[in-house]
């Protein structure tokens, strides 16, 4: 409620987008900014006491992300990213990893279900038996994160929200990489997937 109260004092003619409060306009204008803000990304492990919880905060000009943050308090971490000016973990500049084969590759996937429900499992099967190394995980910023600082190549997840989507995918792709949904379209929702860019169509194939 203080960054929304803030966003309305400071900036009165932008949109806001959050996955608590729904769509607000503040101005009958028709305004080209929206701030889409997730003010608790994985309420389940702040509710267990799991540090992995955070703020994430990003600007959306013409429907397109130019400014991202994510702040894990906990972890004592802040990575942010603005439109040509690259990616940073506090106050450290980050980049993604230079690998370019799928066989030397570390990969996240999250979830499981999902996947059974939405996508061609064998073909996840495939793509988990290609790489070098690969893990699951409940979602979430932190693999993401952990792809723009180059400790992995790439994370893919089958579901979420532009609130999930948009502040990871500007630093991602500030910080080298690219970020899409699993067909290919902008990183706004339904699904994301986040790579040093080097792997990213070949790894589009498997879905």
């Amino acid at each position: 409620h203080y960054l929304r109260n803030f966003l309305v004092s400071e900036c009165p003619n932008d949109g806001i987008l959050g996955e608590e409060y729904g769509h607000i306009q503040y101005s009958s204008k028709d305004h080209k900014r929206t701030w889409v803000i997730d003010p608790l990304d994985h309420t389940r492990h702040f509710a267990r006491g799991n540090p992995e919880y955070g703020t994430l905060i990003a600007l959306l000009v013409d429907e397109q992300p130019c400014v991202g943050v994510v702040s894990a308090p906990s972890l004592h971490q802040r990575w942010w990213a603005a439109k040509g000016v690259g990616a940073w973990a506090n106050q450290r500049k980050i980049e993604v990893s230079a690998v370019i084969s799928l066989s030397s590759a570390h990969l996240v996937i999250a979830g499981h279900r999902e996947w059974l429900d939405r996508y061609d499992w064998k073909k996840v099967s495939m793509l988990l038996n290609h790489v070098e190394y690969s893990y699951g995980t409940p979602g979430g910023f932190m693999p993401a994160m952990m792809v723009a600082s180059g400790q992995l190549d790439a994370f893919v997840e089958p579901w979420g929200s532009i609130w999930d989507h948009s502040a990871t995918a500007i630093i991602v792709e500030e910080a080298g990489g690219k970020a899409s949904t699993l067909t290919g379209t902008a990183p706004i929702g339904s699904s994301l997937i986040v790579s040093n860019g080097l792997l990213h169509n070949e790894l589009l194939d498997y879905f």
